[in-house]
């Protein structure tokens, strides 16, 4: 209701269009304003549960997220908005503690931010992905409701407006703000459940890995890997078979019967070597696009 509510002023009053160009994945103008939706009912959700700890740093995303949806700004102080959010989160849950990992953890936390953000490019991916991780969590912490079920729900509410057809998108103010929830969590875990910080980072293994990968490439072949491009396995995947629906079904598919299952036997046999076998074999299946298919990746 609210999501079709919205959409309707943002075509009336042509607010938050997004424009395609050649590097879009869509050929019609959409608005961008299905993250408002997310995180409005997310926060929302969290003071139901009491759970008001990432709001902070929601909050200061979003006021970021929606100037560059409305106007593109330039990346460094997009940058650093991310980097006041994480270190809002930390001092949360942290306190003032300085540990020999807080440095790489808030650097990586920003890196997931952002790598949510570039995998967010065709329909339904994005909230698909974040539903995939958040239920294998609900699960795996024994069903706790703290945050992940009320994100889960969000999203469940928004996907239908994305896929299989996108009536809208959701932004940088959505695709962050998720990215922003799972480093608030990872955070959480680095803290209490040390185990879990790497069992989700494996759940994220098909966004981190292709994000990572890519980025590498593009570093090495000395390009500006911060400006929009075409070259995530996703993307490979999407020209090659001319359907968002079917990589994205794939992802999930993936996801299912094999992200989740080496999770799952992760967290019951938990190793640094198990560890990063089964993260290996996540970035194999993420490189596996870019070997196949190398005529699609400069497209």
């Amino acid at each position: 209701m609210i999501n079709g509510i919205v959409c309707l002023i943002c075509h009336k009053y042509h607010l938050l269009m997004d424009i395609p160009n050649q590097r879009s994945s869509h050929v019609s103008p959409i608005p961008r304003c299905g993250g408002i939706v997310i995180v409005l009912s997310f926060i929302g959700t969290l003071f139901y549960y009491g759970y008001t700890g990432p709001i902070a740093g929601i909050v200061m995303l979003s006021i970021i997220s929606l100037w560059d949806d409305l106007k593109s700004i330039h990346p460094l102080p997009r940058l650093l908005f991310h980097f006041m959010a994480v270190l809002i989160g930390y001092v949360q849950i942290f306190g003032w503690e300085h540990h020999v990992y807080t440095l790489p953890l808030i650097v990586f936390c920003v890196w997931i931010i952002n790598l949510y953000n570039f995998m967010d490019g065709i329909n339904g991916i994005a909230a698909s992905e974040g539903i995939c991780v958040l239920g294998a969590l609900y699960v795996l912490s024994n069903h706790q409701t703290t945050i992940y079920l009320p994100l889960t729900l969000c999203l469940f509410g928004y996907l239908p407006w994305n896929f299989p057809k996108s009536k809208m998108i959701m932004g940088d103010i959505g695709s962050c703000n998720i990215g922003y929830i799972f480093s608030y969590i990872l955070m959480t875990f680095a803290k209490e459940q040390s185990h879990l910080f790497w069992i989700t980072c494996l759940l994220l293994g098909l966004f981190l890995c292709d994000a990572t990968i890519t980025l590498f490439h593009r570093m090495m072949r000395k390009q500006a890997f911060w400006k929009a491009h075409r070259e995530h396995s996703y993307q490979v995947l999407t020209r090659q078979f001319k359907s968002h629906t079917c990589v994205t079904s794939t992802i999930i598919l993936a996801n299912i019967s094999i992200v989740f299952p080496l999770a799952y036997w992760l967290y019951y046999h938990f190793s640094w070597s198990n560890f990063t076998i089964t993260l290996l074999g996540v970035g194999a299946l993420c490189l596996l696009p870019k070997l196949l298919y190398k005529d699609q990746i400069y497209k």
